[in-house]
């Protein structure tokens, strides 16, 4: 396995694990602020990423995060 593969889940995005995502803001970042991050029906419900699989916290953070 290449040295920069990066783990991807069954749909081809990245997992949870290998961004470290967790489900509390970082340093005043958080997913709802982050470019990547797809809104769920409701604000303050979770939502989803482009680039991570799964559900996504409003209130959470990966490394991937981008303003």
């Amino acid at each position: 396995m290449p040295a920069n593969h990066q783990a991807r889940a069954e749909d081809g995005m990245l997992s949870q694990a290998s961004v470290h995502y967790q489900k509390k803001p970082h340093e005043g970042q958080k997913c709802s602020d982050c470019a990547y991050f797809i809104p769920g029906k409701t604000p303050p419900g979770t939502g989803s990423c482009r680039l991570v699989a799964g559900t996504i916290d409003p209130n959470g953070w990966c490394m991937r995060f981008s303003s």
